[in-house]
């Protein structure tokens, strides 16, 4: 009975914040004294570069979840990743078959700072590498 009575009252506030909404006429001063709060605009996130959409971290210590920016024509593609400030960098590479599911990266070092790059395979030919974006592994 109190769920039910929750979603009732959940409906109302959304009927009477749209009501305020649509009164208002985009006059925010007068949107203002209604007492609600304006959403902030909803934009989508960029990439973080031009081949490399998102990073979070892994399911488990030592991994990074990687998700990549599908290219034009593109029949595969490869994320490399290395210590950064490391000297010399010594980069370890990963397939990608599609951008549809994301790359776990494994065996990495806890509270280390990584760098990442990713390039696609198009026509028998790499592209240039995307520019490295660092990641603190945990």
């Amino acid at each position: 009975e109190k769920n039910k009575q929750r979603e009732v009252v959940i409906k109302m506030v959304r009927l009477l914040g749209r009501y305020v909404e649509v009164t208002s006429n985009a006059d925010m001063a007068i949107f203002q004294t209604s007492g609600f709060q304006a959403a902030a605009p909803k934009t989508p996130t960029p990439p973080l570069t031009e081949r490399i959409r998102k990073v979070e971290h892994g399911p488990n210590s030592g991994q990074i979840t990687v998700w990549l920016k599908a290219v034009a024509g593109a029949s595969s593609y490869e994320i490399r990743s290395c210590v950064a400030n490391a000297t010399p960098l010594v980069w370890t590479s990963a397939p990608a078959s599609s951008v549809k599911a994301p790359i776990l990266l494994t065996g990495l070092t806890p509270a280390t700072t990584y760098l990442l790059q990713a390039r696609a395979l198009i026509k028998n030919t790499y592209t240039d590498w995307s520019d490295s974006i660092t990641f603190i592994c945990t």
